[in-house]
């Protein structure tokens, strides 16, 4: 487990704590490492389209937008450096506030709908 305090270097503690989180998953430096390797390919991913021209049908090679953002976000995941998702709009957090009749006892729980 690190040592390092946050006051110390956040950047160095940041480092140290993901370290440590991915060694007590089980992940080593070499598994990341591959990992990332292997979604570096993906940023240049190309695939090919099928148009019509002059009544011919040809094939177009194009770039691969959505393998290649998913390649950004997995990296960026991976590497511990992506900002967490906003909550949906659809989503609301709020609280439920209960009142036995019998007792009278006031119960308030955090629900999320």
């Amino acid at each position: 487990m690190s040592d390092l305090s946050p006051a110390f270097d956040v950047t160095q503690w940041m480092t140290q704590a993901r370290t440590d989180m991915l060694t007590a998953s089980g992940f080593t430096q070499t598994d990341l490492q591959r990992a990332v390797k292997r979604n570096r390919k993906l940023l240049k991913a190309r695939k090919v389209k099928h148009v019509v021209l002059d009544g011919q049908v040809q094939q177009l090679e194009t770039d691969d937008n959505d393998a290649q953002l998913r390649a950004v976000d997995m990296i960026y995941d991976l590497a511990g450096v992506k900002a967490p998702k906003a909550q949906s709009a659809t989503q609301s957090a709020g609280v439920e506030v209960v009142i036995d009749p019998a007792s009278g006892q006031v119960i308030v729980r955090a629900v999320t709908k």
